[in-house]
């Protein structure tokens, strides 16, 4: 099976989880940003509850996965990940409806996906069945939940979502992973065509110094796109 059935083909994917109903993709941003202004969330549980039951955010997120834009992305974390001969085990914080997930898992990581419960997380283990990959772990974020010892935490569009990214970043410091990657748009409210209020405002440098501060050092990346590799100095 190609590794690239799990962006392009995920459309395909939602409309069988949806029992074949329609998604009006055209507006599927729009919805989640409707559905996020109603609720207005300011506390960090507003925020989880927006993602928890949202109904309309997976079909954002469906979407995007499905662009020759979030293909790019993936194919060049991928050659990121291979370049860092000593990972084999991966965590993607944040995995939404699991799609880079299961591309590392059919490259040979052993990988496991963690975000809070959702219909998103509903539908990726779905897609798990479907394409037959149900070793992968799911964990979800609750009560008691932990985060696993890894060679490579990955966290891709993920920290602009979260109430206080200092905090959730704390978190993944402290289980000590060798290597933390990262994607995040902090600030980015609009595209050319839709708007997107949950994505939260915090400075990059600021958050780039607090991960320095606890242990990792920043390493450059020789790819055309702004990820952040931080690497656990010993």
């Amino acid at each position: 099976m190609s590794k690239k059935v799990f962006h392009k083909e995920i459309i395909e994917d939602l409309k069988e989880f949806r029992k074949n109903s329609e998604v009006d993709w055209n507006r599927a941003n729009n919805k989640s940003a409707e559905e996020w202004n109603k609720i207005n969330p300011k506390t960090e549980k507003q925020f989880e509850r927006f993602y928890e039951t949202s109904k309309h955010y997976i079909d954002s997120m469906a979407a995007y996965n499905a662009t020759g834009k979030k293909l790019r992305l993936i194919e060049k974390i991928v050659k990121v990940i291979a370049d860092l001969t000593d990972v084999r085990t991966v965590l993607d914080f944040g995995c939404g409806v699991g799609s880079d997930t299961m591309w590392l898992n059919a490259i040979g990581y052993k990988t496991t996906g963690m975000d809070l419960p959702s219909i998103a997380l509903d539908f990726f283990r779905f897609r798990l069945k479907k394409h037959k990959m149900e070793d992968i772990e799911i964990i979800e974020v609750k009560k008691g939940f932990k985060i696993p010892k890894v060679d490579l935490i990955l966290s891709l569009d993920t920290l602009e979502h979260v109430h206080d990214p200092f905090k959730t970043v704390k978190m993944l410091i402290d289980a000590k992973p060798k290597y933390m990657l990262f994607t995040t748009a902090f600030g980015v409210h609009e595209t050319a065509d839709h708007t997107i209020p949950m994505h939260t405002d915090y400075s990059v440098a600021k958050w780039e110094k607090y991960i320095e501060e606890n242990g990792y050092m920043k390493q450059k990346l020789q790819v055309a796109f702004p990820p952040r590799l931080f690497v656990r100095q010993k």
